[in-house]
């Protein structure tokens, strides 16, 4: 895949495997792109599974423990298993697609395509047979990655420490800790007036872009690549 292709491509899958061929260095952004799959159908998450994906984040960001992870996991572990027992196809769904966040034997590529498939199942309302559910993620989780990953793949984006500057600093924290996007202009701007010239980065801040926890741009000014 081209950089040119990954601009373009509506198909998150084909985009999945290519990022599969690097995957342990983009283990922390996949797994930011499955919680940014369950925040989508977020109202339609239990309650235990929205707290799984609440410390998967936090975990993340260095801020939750382990014992915290621990017992969000045992929390939707059994709030998916009685969905199962109950029948209840959508519930399962969306608490699986919870629960596998926060699975300490899985990998993030792995969780990626889980969690964007059970999402799936839950937009398309689970066909009706336990045996047919999505075989591909939703085209709209491609502006997800995008977002997520940026052109990072093919050619790297310096941040240098000048544009750090303390007030660049505190609106990507505010924007990212508030989910408050909207204020990605306003961050281009403070970037600009700390010297960044850099098209990609201030494009991307202005552009008209679906953006989520784990924006390559907010992580690289932050340094949380």
């Amino acid at each position: 895949m081209t950089a040119a292709e990954w601009e373009g491509c509506d198909d998150p899958t084909r985009m999945l495997q290519f990022l599969a061929g690097d995957a342990a260095r983009w283990d922390r952004r996949l797994r930011w792109f499955a919680a940014a799959c369950c925040r989508s159908i977020w109202p339609r998450l239990p309650a235990n599974a929205r707290r799984a994906v609440k410390t998967a984040e936090r975990r993340l960001d260095a801020g939750a423990g382990a014992a915290e992870g621990r017992a969000a996991l045992v929390a939707v572990k059994r709030t998916r298993n009685r969905a199962y027992r109950a029948g209840r196809r959508l519930r399962y769904a969306a608490a699986d697609a919870a629960h596998i966040l926060l699975n300490p034997t899985w990998t993030g590529i792995g969780i990626a395509y889980h969690a964007a498939y059970r999402v799936r199942d839950v937009e398309d309302d689970y066909p009706q047979s336990w045996a047919h559910h999505a075989e591909r993620p939703h085209p709209g989780h491609a502006g997800l990655l995008r977002d997520i990953f940026g052109l990072l793949p093919f050619r790297e984006v310096v941040v240098p420490p000048h544009w750090r500057s303390e007030a660049v600093v505190a609106l990507a924290r505010g924007i990212s800790a508030e989910r408050a996007f909207e204020r990605l202009p306003v961050l281009a701007d403070a970037l600009e007036d700390a010297g960044c010239d850099c098209q990609e980065v201030l494009e991307h801040c202005r552009g008209p872009n679906h953006h989520v926890r784990g924006c390559w741009v907010i992580d690289e000014v932050l340094q949380k690549t």
